[in-house]
């Protein structure tokens, strides 16, 4: 089994087929070579625990033909047993891009990468959705990782953006109050 998976990642079908046994890893082969039918076939036959594997392959399954709606139904279902997992955010990303929804697939790309550890990515990834179309999930993101960095500042003016989408929103403009406060603008506290 590990073997096939190996060939399978090394993108080696030939190979991978003289090695593969498992249901899983069949149907992740099918679904590279692009078997798309042959696949679900054996997702649909498949009689035991719907694992996060299963919820995957089902994922991948639905974005090879394009049907986003149900890949993010499948995504949700993986997100229940894999929570804050990277896959969750690539798929979701690649969907909004078959979409032509940018601003969420880059918002989704700044998760992937803010869950594997590359905070730079994904900030430079959230500047991006938010400059296509600004939200308060983006901003939240972009304001919580200029904190973490401890650039105040920086992290202010994207504090007024949030009240600029959500006036009424106490805390955020209570910090902004807070900052204006704290650099002698008294004016605008």
């Amino acid at each position: 089994r590990s073997l096939g998976n190996l060939y399978l990642r090394a993108g080696d079908h030939k190979k991978a087929t003289e090695f593969v046994t498992d249901d899983f890893s069949n149907v992740k082969l099918l679904l590279s070579q692009g078997k798309n039918d042959e696949a679900k076939a054996i997702l649909d036959s498949y009689q035991g625990k719907k694992d996060d594997n299963y919820y995957l392959l089902m994922a991948e399954y639905y974005y090879n033909i394009k049907n986003t709606q149900e890949c993010f139904k499948t995504i949700d279902e993986f997100a229940k047993l894999s929570p804050k997992h990277p896959l969750i955010f690539q798929m979701r990303a690649l969907c909004c891009e078959i979409e032509g929804n940018e601003a969420r697939a880059k918002y989704n790309w700044g998760w992937y990468n803010l869950i594997k550890g590359q905070q730079d990515v994904a900030l430079s990834e959230f500047l991006n959705s938010n400059d296509i179309e600004k939200s308060v999930d983006t901003l939240e993101q972009i304001i919580k990782i200029y904190d973490s960095q401890r650039d105040y500042t920086t992290a202010a003016e994207f504090v007024a953006q949030l009240v600029e989408l959500e006036p009424k929103n106490t805390l955020a403009l209570k910090r902004l109050g807070e900052f204006y406060q704290s650099v002698g603008d008294f004016d605008r506290a």
